[in-house]
């Protein structure tokens, strides 16, 4: 299970004990909290075997894809831990479709 643990924010606004709650993920990212909790709490992913998110080279990520598919977290999950993690299934979509579509949304032009 995640366990948020406290950072020190110096560059950002203190509030309360200037410090913000986050969970540590694999490869050195942070997400809050707060927002991990939330994506947590439904998400389907909680129930079935992590190492299905990260299948080996050239294993399938359809079965990691199916249980996004019926999850009801997975748009949230994607935007709340996709940034973040580098490999495996995340929100539905693999390091591939994750790193094409934040390639897509750069290349689009910024609404005025």
């Amino acid at each position: 299970m995640m366990r948020a643990q406290r950072r020190s924010t110096d560059s950002m606004p203190q509030e309360g004990l200037g410090s913000v709650a986050v969970v540590p993920l694999p490869g050195g990212g942070v997400v809050p909290a707060d927002a991990a909790r939330e994506v947590w709490a439904s998400a389907l992913c909680a129930q079935v075997d992590p190492e299905l998110f990260f299948p080996s080279k050239g294993e399938p990520t359809g079965p990691a894809k199916a249980v996004c598919a019926a999850c009801p977290v997975t748009a949230l999950c994607l935007a709340t831990f996709g940034p973040l993690v580098a490999d495996g299934v995340v929100g539905g979509l693999s390091a591939r479709e994750r790193q094409a579509l934040r390639r897509r949304s750069a290349e689009r032009p910024a609404a005025a």
